[in-house]
């Protein structure tokens, strides 16, 4: 099973978005509209979102 690619590169892909779809998915996001964002952030050169919830986030703020 090699879903098509044997470069490492094509490996690394395949390991993030495999990673992306299951977080979205464990999450209750749609994994199409998250990489919609993703992408809009890319082209507009902003930070992309991120795949960590806001609790965690703020938990680690406060922490800091």
């Amino acid at each position: 099973l090699s879903f098509f690619t044997r470069s490492g590169r094509g490996l690394r892909f395949l390991e993030r978005i495999f990673s992306t779809v299951q977080t979205c998915t464990l999450q209750g996001r749609q994994t199409f509209g998250y990489l919609q964002e993703v992408m809009q952030a890319w082209l507009a050169k902003q930070t992309a979102p991120s795949l960590v919830p806001e609790h965690v986030l703020a938990r680690q703020a406060a922490c800091a």
